[in-house]
């Protein structure tokens, strides 16, 4: 029985160790990061972007239905001038 106390003690032990080292990067240790320190572990990549190169199948519908709306605009304004006489 004591044996079995002996190793789960030391288990324990183990285990209370591995989870301190594998903390010890998350740790603050003193050290203050310099800018460059940060710039060269955290790197972004900007593409630039323009909307008029986008177009989704949303925005096609969206272009498309405007078409037809500017195009029904343009007929029936131009059939209220020919009956106007214009």
């Amino acid at each position: 029985m004591k044996l079995v106390i002996q190793h789960f003690l030391l288990l324990c032990l183990l285990l209370i160790v591995a989870c301190a080292q594998a903390q010890e990067k998350t740790m603050n240790t003193g050290k203050k990061n310099t800018e460059r320190d940060v710039a060269s572990k955290n790197k972004i990549m900007l593409i630039p972007f323009e909307n008029k190169m986008y177009l989704s199948e949303i925005d096609a519908k969206i272009n498309q239905l405007k078409n037809q709306l500017i195009l029904s605009l343009d007929i029936s304004q131009q059939k209220n001038s020919d009956s106007i006489g214009f």
